[in-house]
């Protein structure tokens, strides 16, 4: 196991951006952008934001936007909404995972730029699958 060079301890509460070299673990509640080689949030941990990393745990909340070079797994306590670039994508028995979610093939060196470059990818190959979808919901009509 690599050690862990940085961290957020509970009951601490971070606002604004966070960049670490190495393993960064985080137990507290962070409002912000996150950069490290490997992100892990505990099952403590609650984020609102944007993480960037190699590889990234999650075994507490996550709201945002998730952004791994390798692979993002969500554990079984883990619940995250938002989206996700990556390669790799797990989720444990009992995770959860709701929003969209953006990969490349294994091997490939394409990832996005960025959160908002996939984004816009997925909303188009939306776009392109269903020309006529739109973000608008049709009620079902009642049968007479």
């Amino acid at each position: 196991m690599d050690k862990l060079n940085s961290f957020l301890g509970n009951p601490s509460e971070m606002k604004g951006e966070l960049s670490s070299k190495g393993i960064l673990r985080l137990d507290g509640n962070v409002v912000g952008k996150i950069r490290a080689d490997e992100v892990i949030l505990s099952e403590t941990a609650v984020v609102q934001g944007e993480i960037i990393a190699g590889k990234i745990i999650i075994a507490g909340k996550m709201e945002g936007a998730l952004r791994a070079e390798d692979i993002v797994e969500i554990r079984a306590k883990g619940r995250v909404g938002g989206t996700i670039i990556t390669r790799q994508f797990l989720v444990a028995d009992g995770g959860e995972f709701n929003g969209r979610i953006k990969m490349s093939r294994p091997g490939s060196r394409e990832l996005p730029e960025s959160i908002e470059d996939a984004a816009e990818n997925v909303n188009q190959s939306d776009t392109n699958k269903n020309p006529s979808k739109n973000n608008t919901r049709n009620p079902i009509p009642k049968s007479e």
